[in-house]
């Protein structure tokens, strides 16, 4: 189970790379969020609101409020991290803090005993705190190695030929001193800084400029400064719930109110994947894929088939022509 977990996150890792190289990080950048944060989604709200030409403190905000979750996860794992032949060595609980995610928690919680609770958390956390990054550097990597497009004209109206905007656009100059009939955008300039961004990155890419205007606009101190304060937050919140379950003893009945709050958690968090994508509402292929393996899952079926089973009717209904 853990493999194919690992495996999934290392594809979704090469999405991120390609994702954050594209909006101008590089790759130590995306690397660093990689493994410092060690958190999907968060690191991809992080990476989109700077993008769009939020700030740093915004982006960490908002990562942070994403990674909030990663709290309860914390207290859960702390209910095996640091017991047993384990519960007076305190590094490892906080190695293993860094681990604590929605799969390394929700494989351990799936576990009868504390033993295999431990031993599951473990595998599954240091097979995601590898794949991910390395999915995410061959994706950066992938896109800072594509091959430029010839060069063109600019204005050029070949027929299936894009030669972006024109200068005044690429460089930020509004639209007084837009050229209509030189501009691809045909107008439609819009004055936002990530359109600005893209507009000056298309120009210079079909000159043929090796220096992409807007390429190290991310490798400023505000983003590394940003970048380090989201992992610090991060790990922060994981930490402290692995702290204070170690030291403040629960009733039975609060260990099972917790566990069980944990799961509505996980479940919170694949609902949301299921139903949204970004702000938009997913299309029924995905809600229906998700059905298909939760009724595979539910007559306890092989991980693989409840893979297969979710993957292929997506990609069924997909080919029928429902998104």
């Amino acid at each position: 189970m853990s493999v194919l977990i690992c495996l999934s996150v290392a594809i979704v890792g090469v999405s991120y790379g390609v994702t954050a190289g594209s909006a101008g990080f590089s790759l130590w950048q995306l690397s660093a969020l990689a493994v410092l944060v060690l958190g999907a989604s968060s690191e991809f709200l992080f990476i989109g609101i700077i993008a769009a030409g939020g700030s740093a403190t915004a982006a960490v905000v908002a990562g942070l409020l994403i990674n909030s979750r990663n709290f309860a996860y914390g207290m859960s794992a702390g209910s095996f991290l640091g017991t047993g032949r384990y519960k007076d060595s305190g590094w490892r609980s906080m190695v293993g803090a860094h681990l604590v995610n929605d799969e390394s928690v929700a494989v351990a919680m799936a576990q009868e005993s504390v033993e295999r609770k431990r031993a599951a958390f473990w595998f599954c956390g240091i097979g995601i705190a590898v794949s991910w990054p390395i999915g995410a550097l061959l994706g950066g990597s992938a896109r800072q190695r594509r091959p430029r497009p010839r060069r063109v004209g600019i204005g050029c109206r070949v027929s299936g030929c894009h030669s972006g905007p024109c200068p005044a656009c690429a460089e930020g100059k509004g639209d007084a001193a837009c050229r209509p009939d030189r501009c691809s955008s045909r107008g439609g300039h819009v004055a936002v800084p990530a359109a600005r961004y893209r507009a000056a990155r298309s120009a210079a890419e079909y000159r043929g400029d090796d220096t992409v205007p807007g390429e190290g606009s991310m490798n400023t101190a505000s983003v590394w400064i940003g970048i380090v304060v989201f992992a610090c937050g991060s790990y922060a919140l994981r930490a402290s719930g692995v702290l204070l379950r170690a030291r403040v003893k629960l009733s039975s009945f609060a260990e099972k109110t917790l566990d069980r709050a944990v799961v509505v958690l996980l479940l919170a968090v694949v609902a949301t994947s299921t139903i949204f994508i970004g702000h938009d509402v997913a299309g029924p292929a995905r809600m229906l894929g998700v059905v298909a393996g939760g009724i595979c899952a539910w007559f306890k079926a092989p991980l693989v088939l409840v893979v297969i089973a979710a993957a292929g009717t997506t990609a069924l209904l997909r080919l029928s022509g429902v998104s």
